[in-house]
């Protein structure tokens, strides 16, 4: 029987939006600032049919869940714990089917879709209640679930994403489907995501940047846990709507990395010096003024960022974009269907 250990987390402030629709894939937040241990989170959606969107919140949740749940890593924590983006949101009013592609990325420090880091258990993205119409009248069913099982209690639809996710991956997207019968406006459902990890219940996320004193980097107290990251680190610069400081940090010297994400809004400041990643590097926001050297193995890029060095081998897993040089010393950049722009400056 596979472990998976039942915690999770949320924002202490208020909720975390994430948007579902169009082509649209950076969620909306408001501010919030430290993920907490407890209570559970759970993503409230809702589904506008007409303007075809769909839309999700954390709320925080205090009920308690029966001695025979699943041990499973239940996340909440929208652009904290997980992301849920999609894509081609759409419903078609022949066959009342309402779909959009939606992808789930990882922003742990450890890898989620397996409990020892080679065997593929995956990621659900689960349903905790609903779909219940909101507005207008009808019924709404999960289409094409991948299957029924018990999470919080028995006979939930879900979405099974199998893969394993590294630090700052995003999974492949899925299809979900509902099916709408009658004249259905509005409806709203809840969900949790799912997994194993890698790693112990305690220190998901790695090193948090704050800002709380300075823009210096290598300040502890800038730092949540009051750790500066080092090389076998994995550090995250919060999503701009979720950094209450609103101050982006600087470096006055050559930094080393395991992993890096700088979050949407966000920025990281390199001051002329080079950044060395030995795994993923993800910048929905901006890396400047400085030098992006990848050294790892199968590691992942995406976003943008100022020059760019790579001596590991290294897949775009999204739009990038460099404003420096791009040079490949040693090492290999697949591009595959992602594209990369370099605009020097």
């Amino acid at each position: 029987m596979k472990k998976r250990v039942s915690i999770t987390a949320s924002w202490s402030a208020a909720l975390a939006l994430i948007t579902l629709a169009g082509s649209c894939t950076e969620p909306i937040v408001p501010t919030a600032v430290l993920p907490s241990i407890n209570p559970r989170a759970i993503a409230i959606c809702s589904a506008d049919v007409r303007a075809q969107t769909l839309t999700c919140s954390d709320a925080r949740v205090t009920q308690n869940f029966s001695s025979g749940v699943r041990k499973d890593v239940i996340l909440g924590g929208q652009d904290v714990f997980v992301k849920l983006s999609s894509g081609g949101t759409a419903y078609d009013g022949g066959t009342g089917i309402f779909s959009s592609n939606v992808d789930v990325q990882n922003l742990l420090q450890y890898a989620m879709g397996s409990a020892d880091g080679q065997t593929v258990n995956g990621v659900e993205v689960f349903f905790q209640s609903g779909p219940t119409v909101t507005s207008g009248t009808g019924t709404v069913t999960v289409a094409n679930p991948d299957g029924m099982s018990s999470f919080t209690g028995p006979n939930q639809a879900y979405y099974h994403y199998g893969e394993i996710l590294s630090p700052f991956e995003v999974s492949t997207p899925r299809p979900w489907q509902f099916q709408l019968a009658g004249s259905v406006s509005t409806f709203s459902f809840q969900v949790y995501v799912s997994s194993p990890v890698t790693g112990p219940e305690t220190g998901l996320l790695g090193n948090i940047w704050t800002g709380s004193t300075s823009t210096t980097w290598a300040n502890p107290a800038n730092w949540r846990d009051g750790v500066v990251p080092d090389s076998a680190s994995t550090a995250t610069i919060p999503t701009d709507s979720l950094l209450a400081s609103r101050v982006y940090p600087v470096v006055a010297s050559n930094i080393r990395l395991t992993n890096l994400r700088v979050g949407s809004g966000s920025s990281l400041a390199l001051g002329g010096f080079k950044l060395t990643a030995y795994g993923n590097v993800e910048s929905v926001g901006s890396i400047t003024g400085g030098t992006v050297r990848m050294r790892g193995v199968n590691a992942l890029l995406g976003g943008n960022i100022d020059a760019l060095e790579v001596t590991g081998s290294v897949k775009l897993q999204r739009a990038t974009r460099a404003t420096g040089a791009v040079s490949i010393a040693g090492g290999s950049l697949s591009v595959a269907d992602k594209p990369l722009s370099i605009q020097l400056q």
